[in-house]
Formats: C-alpha cells, sequence, structure tokens
C-alpha cells in the first residue's frame, strides 16, 4: 500500500513484480542479466525464497465504497460527483501496517478473482481486469493473498 498511488501503479506492481516473483518459471537470474539457466521444475515453481511453498492460486479480492446521499447537493450535481461512505480505515493519516491488518475488510465477494500460476490464462486474465475497469472510484482497498506453507514451522 505504500508505493501504489494510481490503477497503473498497481497493475505494473502485480504484472511485473509480484506475479512473477509468486510464480518462478524459470531459474532467477540477477536483474539485466541475459543468461539463460533453464526452466524450474512445477516442483521449484512453487517455492518462494527456497523454503516457503505456495498453496494453491492467488486471490484478488476488492473492497467498494457504498453510495450514499451528498451532503452538498448543488456541488455533486454541478460537477457530475457521486458520494460514498467513508472508507473503515482513515487514509488521510498515514495508516500503520496495524490499522491495515487489524480493520474491518468487506470483501466485495462478486469481484474477487482466482490466478492459479502466471501462465498465459493468468496473464489474459490480469489483462481483462486492468481493461474493463476492476479497479475503478469505488474500489476502496484491494487485497492480494496466498497462503505459504513453512515445514519448519510445524
Amino acid at each position: 500500500y505504500e508505493d501504489v498511488n494510481s490503477y497503473s501503479d498497481f497493475w505494473s506492481w502485480l504484472t511485473l513484480g509480484y506475479m512473477p516473483l509468486m510464480n518462478l518459471h524459470d531459474v532467477p537470474v540477477s536483474e539485466g542479466s541475459t543468461l539463460d539457466l533453464g526452466a524450474n521444475s512445477w516442483n521449484q515453481s512453487q517455492v518462494y525464497l527456497n523454503r516457503y511453498r505456495r498453496v494453491g492460486p492467488i486471490k484478488l479480492s476488492q473492497e467498494l465504497a457504498e453510495d450514499v446521499e451528498c451532503k452538498n447537493k448543488d456541488v455533486a450535481n454541478t460537477f457530475g460527483m457521486s458520494c460514498t461512505k467513508r472508507v473503515n480505515v482513515n487514509m488521510d493519516i498515514e495508516p500503520t501496517v496495524m490499522d491495515q491488518t487489524q480493520s474491518v475488510y468487506d470483501e466485495a465477494t462478486d469481484r474477487t478473482v482466482w490466478l492459479n500460476g502466471w501462465l498465459l490464462p493468468s496473464r489474459m486474465k490480469v489483462l481483462e481486469l486492468e481493461s474493463q475497469g476492476w479497479l475503478n472510484p469505488k474500489t476502496n482497498r484491494v487485497r492480494v493473498s496466498n497462503l505459504m506453507y513453512h515445514p519448519d514451522s510445524e
């Protein structure tokens, strides 16, 4: 939440950062390297930071703003604006991680998307979401989540 300031920032972060990092199909090399060390096995592609295993798909969900009647109808009508109920977390001041994780998140389940891997179907789905305005002015917050298993923590 600290580095994403626009819709395009979110889509860039998701497609160029998060999804490739969570779905390593090729053996990783340093940035800018032209080395091709080949493909990871399916088992290796499910491991994050050499220790954590991703279990299941990645979930994209969002919380939507609720429409409310505008306090100043003249201004709203003049500028073609609509009004929404305040977010569950005060975003006017910089929220802490605790504020973000402990606040109520009212998921719009009809807009939840599951991405299994980062092969063509998931890439096409992300492009479709971006082009169809999955993020829009009614979006309060977005969650990108996945389940990780750490064998040493049992």
